[in-house]
């Protein structure tokens, strides 16, 4: 489970024993933690010209996708580890998935905000042979990925 107080109270609904991992944090927004979109935008205008630009901004005072990346590659060395005859319930947050979800397909970093995981969105993954394999209905896949495709040069040709 990630350190925060919803995901171990979440955890506790599965188990009455869990292990925090600090890999499994969700990003720290830093100095614009709380701020809606706009209020960000205003504050912090570089930002949203470093998005234009594609780039991976760092929040200041805070992470970017770049280091919640990190700390996913750190979790899956961990998970390699675990006992193969079990199963694992993993509780994390959005934006730690959508790295996840984003570095398995292989999808830009600058994309990754347009994942769409629902909050308390069921992930299945198998680790076989030490590698990762996520099982995503195709109905799932889809709305998962359905602004990535909308956003998509090859839609925006047609």
């Amino acid at each position: 489970s990630s350190p925060s107080l919803r995901a171990k109270e979440t955890s506790s609904l599965f188990s009455k024993k869990y292990t925090i991992n600090n890999n499994l944090k969700e990003i720290d927004y830093g100095k614009v933690e709380g701020m809606t979109h706009k209020e960000l935008i205003l504050s912090f205008p570089d930002i949203a010209r470093q998005w234009r630009q594609k780039k991976d901004v760092k929040f200041p005072k805070g992470e970017s996708s770049q280091d919640i990346y990190k700390r996913v590659l750190n979790f899956l060395k961990l998970v390699k580890k675990f006992k193969k005859e079990k199963n694992y319930l993993i509780v994390t947050h959005n934006v730690f998935l959508r790295c996840l979800v984003g570095s398995y397909f292989d999808i830009p970093i600058f994309k990754w905000y347009l994942i769409n995981i629902d909050y308390g969105e069921n992930l299945n993954f198998k680790m076989i042979n030490k590698k990762l394999y996520i099982n995503i209905p195709r109905k799932k896949f889809r709305k998962i990925f359905q602004n990535i495709y909308e956003n998509s040069s090859i839609n925006k040709a047609r």
